[in-house]
């Protein structure tokens, strides 16, 4: 690939985008550097998980900084105004990217180049869940961008702890964050859910083929199939033994299906049929 097509993983947080990314990085892609257990590019997140930044910077800005953050995933040499940006990085923090460890992110953005050989793979892209926030800025800015959205049943979704979008995009969607009630605050996620994947699917007729709607579910249930349509949008070739092998390392956690004890009678009937209207059953 060049640098205008990469291969790029979103979705609501904690919906199982770690499998996929491994399964890209295993078949050969090379997906930048500086990652967590979750295997999110922490570069990418230090750059744009940043809601006040977002709600002033504007389309122009948006695409500066995804010029930074392509030169740094290709190895190509930094401008002033890169400097420039990454260091405002560091200064305009947010809660819940605390600035020590901010800094760190982006001081390895500027001495841990990636090696050579990285820099000129086919492949490459990103995995970092909040992609999905700046998928209009990715269709516009990358003419070849292949978009993956992992999407999870929503009901699962409502009640995952991992609220952090919630916390830090709502607003940006209009989604008001609830006091500490659960119900509240799993009736404001499904909202969330139902949001993001609407419009990510939306967004995605523009890619027409280069996207793909990746259910968590569908991964667990037939992993090989999944996983072989994930390396195919890529443009990877990858053994049957290999993708067999990938395939057995996927695992049904325990948390799929966690809304049932619960039920569904708390959430409102619009909400119940906006998610059967995107392939989920709630009874």
């Amino acid at each position: 690939m060049s640098d205008a097509a990469p291969i790029v993983i979103g979705a609501l947080g904690g919906s199982g985008t770690r499998v996929p990314a491994e399964a890209l990085i295993e078949a050969g892609s090379h997906l930048g550097r500086d990652f967590n257990r979750a295997r999110d590019n922490l570069v990418f997140t230090a750059l744009f998980k940043r809601p006040r930044w977002l709600a002033r910077a504007g389309d122009a800005r948006i695409h500066r900084q995804l010029d930074t953050f392509v030169r740094y995933m290709r190895g190509h040499r930094y401008g002033p105004g890169d400097y420039a940006r990454l260091a405002a990085s560091v200064i305009d923090h947010e809660p819940t990217l605390r600035l020590r460890e901010s800094a760190r992110r982006v001081s390895r953005a500027v001495t841990h180049r990636p090696d050579p050989a990285a820099a000129r793979a086919a492949v490459w892209g990103w995995k970092e869940p909040n992609s999905h926030v700046f998928l209009p800025q990715l269709i516009d800015h990358f003419p070849g961008l292949r978009y993956v959205h992992v999407v999870r049943h929503g009901l699962d979704m409502a009640y995952t702890r991992n609220k952090t979008q919630l916390e830090i995009w709502g607003d940006h969607f209009g989604i008001g964050v609830p006091p500490e009630d659960e119900l509240a605050l799993a009736g404001a996620q499904l909202d969330l859910w139902i949001a993001t994947t609407r419009r990510a699917i939306d967004l995605g007729r523009r890619l027409g083929e280069r996207f793909m709607l990746l259910r968590y579910e569908d991964l667990c249930r037939e992993p090989e199939r999944e996983l072989r349509r994930l390396v195919s949008l890529a443009g990877l070739e990858v053994d049957g033994a290999v993708l067999s092998r990938l395939a057995g390392g996927v695992e049904a956690p325990g948390s799929v299906g966690r809304w049932r004890p619960r039920g569904s009678g708390h959430f409102s009937a619009g909400q119940l049929a906006a998610v059967e209207s995107l392939g989920f059953d709630v009874r």
